[in-house]
């Protein structure tokens, strides 16, 4: 059985379209010329089954459009339990398998000793989801940090206050200090992942664009 054909597809294009109530015109619309630009009628093609087989460039302006990664288009994702068996290469595979290998985190069921192309791959594909992992960590704490670092320093600025220790709400500012304090060291530690997750890509010799290392969340940077 094979589950990379365009019928199969084209029913997860419409599964996907419909959840997101959209009719065909509106799906197309969204569709962009920088990958493939689809018509409406192309896309009734694919949904139908009519068109056997798509392109790389229309499966990725698909999945972008639907908002969803490839294999979401390439497989079903909703039941990796099925023992249901899958043919790909010499080796079969069943659901979770093929599931691993296509997201990059299993290995391909060729082939049941690693050469070293494969675990050239395997290494680098693994440092580049932790990697990826980290970065987006440190883009999510963009959206706090400023807040908690500043309300961190407000604080223990007001510690410095000889009289502090006096004032009504002493509890309440060391309670707040504290949880501030948590939340910077966190941020903190997420830096420390990222830039040790960006060490180990260089170190494999993988090219990393200059500004995506220079992410870190640290205001004083």
């Amino acid at each position: 059985m094979s589950f990379f054909d365009g019928p199969s597809i084209g029913r997860r294009v419409a599964r996907y379209r419909k959840l997101n109530g959209w009719t065909m015109e509106e799906l197309a619309a969204r569709t962009r010329p920088e990958v493939a630009k689809l018509s409406k009628g192309v896309i009734a093609n694919i949904e139908t089954g009519r068109k056997l087989e798509l392109s790389v460039s229309q499966l990725l302006a698909l999945s972008a459009a639907l908002e969803v990664p490839p294999v979401a288009l390439i497989m079903d994702i909703d039941d990796l339990t099925s023992d249901e068996i899958f043919h790909v290469g010499r080796a079969n595979s069943r659901r979770f398998g093929i599931f691993g290998w296509l997201t990059g985190h299993w290995p391909a069921p060729d082939h049941e000793e690693a050469s070293p192309s494969r675990i050239d791959t395997e290494r680098k594909m693994d440092a580049l989801h932790e990697y990826t992992a980290a970065f987006r960590r440190v883009i999510d704490d963009r959206r706090i940090v400023n807040s908690e670092w500043d309300n961190y320093e407000r604080l223990l600025a007001r510690t410095k206050d000889p009289d502090f220790e006096k004032s009504s709400d002493y509890r309440e500012v060391l309670l707040e200090m504290a949880a501030a304090r948590v939340a910077v060291t966190r941020i903190q530690e997420n830096i420390d992942r990222q830039e040790a997750a960006l060490q180990r890509l260089l170190d494999l010799g993988i090219k990393v664009r200059e500004e995506l290392r220079g992410t870190s969340a640290d205001p004083a940077q």
